[in-house]
């Protein structure tokens, strides 16, 4: 069920359009895809979850989401940690951000090495990124670059 919160949209999954960049503050993802909206209950519902694939455990958190007019946002952040051969772990950190509008999903999420020596992105780097894609999606002037 709490799936729905951090899976791709399946309506089509070839529709959907997205950038991603990385740099020594971390790597940061935007994508936007047709999807139906989340059912506002998730959120309730799915206040705390783990997910767990192989070695890796993810402990994910819903958080405030910047509001976005009309659109329902949503936020969550996640602590991951994947066991490595030799007793090792890789420890990662993520935000990510959900409006659904206008029949899209857009989604945008930083994720950070919590082990890095380089600073990390700011603070609600990933949150603004959102509010900027959902403008650029709805094609308001000066929304990006």
């Amino acid at each position: 069920m709490c799936a729905a919160l951090i899976d791709p949209p399946a309506e089509d999954p070839d529709a959907g359009t997205g950038i991603f960049g990385s740099g020594p503050g971390g790597i940061l993802y935007a994508v936007v895809a047709a999807a139906p909206a989340l059912d506002p209950a998730l959120t309730e519902q799915c206040a705390t979850f783990t997910v767990t694939f192989a070695r890796t455990d993810v402990d994910v958190r819903v958080i405030d989401a910047p509001a976005v007019e009309g659109a329902r946002t949503v936020g969550l952040t996640s602590q991951g940690r994947t066991l490595v051969e030799g007793g090792g772990e890789i420890d990662t950190h993520a935000e990510t951000y959900l409006a659904d509008v206008d029949g899209y999903r857009v989604i945008t999420a930083a994720v950070i090495d919590p082990g890095s020596p380089a600073p990390p992105l700011p603070a609600g780097f990933a949150a603004d990124l959102l509010v900027a894609a959902v403008a650029e999606l709805r094609g308001e002037p000066g929304a990006v670059g």
